[in-house]
C-alpha cells in the first residue's frame, strides 16, 4: 500500500473513559453520539490494551512506545529523563509543527510532557473552552502538524454540568465521588450502597456526554478549517474505571483488571475506511504504526510494534502479547494478556518497611495474603526477599468479566503464561533505559493535581 507523506496527525486522549461506557462499543446508555459517528468512519479496536492503569505511566508509554520501567515515569516523584525521545521530538525534526493542550497535572512541564512540543498549554479547563484554543492555533498553521489532546471531563470527582447529569431517574442523591472515599471503599473502609453507586455511575456518564457535546464542536472546527480529510485522528483514553467489578473504585495500582486496562481506540485514516479489528494491539504500537504510514523513518529503541499490516487486512495466529507492571518498595503486580487469556500475579516484598507498616495495610490484601506474608518474616526467611500472595487466570474469551479464577484448573495455561511473564520481567534488567528525574512541583501543578484529588 502506498505511504503518503506530510499529512497530520490529531491524538486525543481522554482520561480515565472507560471503554465499556462509550455506545459505539455497545453501552447501553446513548453517551456519546458524537464519538459514534466519529467511530462509523474510523477503524475500531476492539481489544486495545494500556500500558498501565494510571495517568502518568500509561501517557509516557504512548509518547515513548516503552513500557513504563524503561520511560521510568512509575511514580508522582518521577519526570520523564530528556535523553528518552518521545513522539512530539521526532514528527517536529521531520518538519512538522508540534502543539499540546493538556489538563496539566502529571500532563505537565514539571513531568516533562512538553518534552518536543513547539506549543503547550497545560490548563485544566473544561474541554468545550479549550476548543478555542485549539482552533485558534490551528488557524495559524502553515504546514503539517502534530497535535496532543488531552480532557479531565471524564475524569473524577465527576462533576458535569446541570444539563449533563441526565441519566438519573428519580432523586439525584449527593454522593461523595472525592478520590479519598474512592480509596476507603477500596480499602474496605468506606461503605457504597447499591443507590449510591448507581447514582456515581450516572454522574460518571454525564461527563462521558458533557465531553462528547464537546468533541462534536471540536470535529465541526477542524473540519471548517480543511484539515479533516487529510489527518490522521486518534481517540483513545489512559486507562478506564472500576464502580466496584472487583471490589475497587475509580483507578489506582493495585488492579489490572480489563475495566482498567482495556481501552476504546478509534483511528480516522486518510488511508482506509470503517474497519473493526480484534486483533489485541497495544498503545505502544501506535507511534511506530503512525510512523510507518507517513513514512518517517526514525532509530528508535522501543518495545511498540507496527501494526499496519493489521489494517492491510493481515493477521497472527499469536498476536501481541501485553504485558502490565506496578512496583513499589513492598509490592509488585504483573500482568501478561495474550491468545485470550490473562494472567494477573501479585507479590509482597519482605521488608524492614513492610514489617513496620504491614498493620497500616492489612485492610488492602486479603487475609491469606498477610498471613503468608507475617509466617515468612516471623520464621526469619531473610533470604526469601518475594513473596508470591496471588496468582489469578482468566479466560476472557468465556469470562470477558475475569469472575473465574482458573489459576488450579488449568495448570497448563498458567505455567504457559507465568513463563512469558518470567522472561518479559528478566528482560527488563536491573535499571530503566535512562534514570528518570525527581520532580519539584511548581503551585500551578500542585494545585491541579489537588482539584482531582492526588495531593
Amino acid at each position: 500500500m502506498e505511504r503518503v507523506k506530510k499529512q497530520n496527525i490529531i491524538f486525543l486522549s481522554i482520561d480515565s473513559l472507560r471503554q465499556s461506557h462509550l455506545s459505539c462499543y455497545g453501552y447501553k446508555r446513548k453517551t456519546t453520539p458524537n464519538i459514534d459517528s466519529f467511530a462509523a468512519n474510523a477503524v475500531k479496536f476492539t481489544q486495545c490494551i494500556a500500558q498501565a492503569n494510571w495517568t502518568l505511566p500509561s501517557h509516557f508509554s504512548m509518547m515513548t512506545g516503552m513500557y513504563p520501567y524503561f520511560h521510568g515515569c512509575t511514580d508522582e516523584k518521577k519526570k520523564l529523563n530528556p535523553a528518552i525521545p518521545v513522539w512530539p521530538e521526532i514528527m517536529r525534526e521531520a518538519g512538522y509543527a508540534t502543539a499540546a493542550f493538556t489538563g496539566g497535572g502529571y500532563l505537565s512541564e514539571d513531568y516533562n510532557f512538553n518534552k518536543g512540543f513547539s506549543f503547550f498549554d497545560a490548563e485544566k479547563e473544561p474541554q468545550t473552552k479549550k476548543n478555542k484554543k485549539i482552533i485558534s492555533w490551528l488557524k495559524g498553521i502553515q504546514q503539517p502538524f502534530f497535535l496532543f489532546l488531552h480532557s479531565f471531563d471524564v475524569h473524577h470527582p465527576y462533576s458535569p454540568p446541570p444539563e449533563f447529569d441526565k441519566f438519573t431517574e428519580g432523586e439525584k442523591i449527593d454522593v461523595d465521588t472525592s478520590k479519598t472515599f474512592f480509596q476507603s471503599v477500596s480499602d474496605g473502609g468506606g461503605k457504597l450502597g447499591e443507590k449510591e453507586l448507581g447514582r456515581i455511575v450516572d454522574l460518571y456518564d454525564g461527563g462521558i456526554s458533557f465531553f462528547d457535546s464537546s468533541f462534536g464542536e471540536l470535529i465541526s472546527g477542524i473540519k471548517e478549517l480543511g484539515f479533516w480529510e487529510d489527518t490522521f485522528f486518534i481517540v483513545t483514553a489512559d486507562h478506564g474505571e472500576e464502580f466496584l467489578d472487583h471490589g475497587r473504585m475509580g483507578h489506582s495500582d493495585y488492579s489490572f483488571y480489563d475495566e482498567l486496562i482495556k481501552v476504546p481506540l478509534l483511528v480516522k485514516s486518510p488511508l482506509h475506511g470503517a474497519l473493526k479489528i480484534d486483533d489485541q494491539i497495544r498503545h505502544i504500537d501506535l507511534m511506530p504504526t503512525l510512523l510507518e504510514l507517513l513514512g518517517i523513518r526514525a532509530n528508535l529503541k522501543i518495545h511498540g510494534k507496527s501494526f499496519v499490516p493489521l489494517l492491510e487486512g493481515v493477521t497472527s495466529a499469536r498476536g501481541r502479547i501485553a504485558f502490565n507492571e506496578m512496583r513499589t518498595n513492598v509490592r509488585v503486580i504483573r500482568s501478561v494478556r495474550a491468545g485470550g487469556w490473562k494472567l494477573i500475579k501479585r507479590e509482597f516484598m519482605a521488608s524492614k518497611v513492610f514489617e513496620k507498616n504491614w498493620r497500616k495495610w492489612l485492610p488492602r490484601y486479603t487475609k491469606k495474603a498477610f498471613l503468608l506474608m507475617k509466617g515468612n518474616l516471623r520464621r526469619g526467611t531473610k533470604k526469601k526477599k518475594v513473596l508470591t500472595s496471588g496468582v489469578e487466570l482468566y479466560s476472557l474469551k468465556s469470562d470477558p468479566h475475569e469472575r473465574e479464577n482458573l489459576a488450579v484448573k488449568n495448570r497448563e495455561k498458567l505455567k504457559e503464561l507465568e513463563e512469558e511473564l518470567k522472561n518479559w520481567v528478566e528482560s527488563q534488567g536491573s535499571t530503566a533505559l535512562k534514570e528518570p528525574l525527581k520532580v519539584t512541583l511548581e503551585e500551578k501543578t500542585q494545585n491541579q493535581l489537588k482539584g482531582l484529588g492526588y495531593l
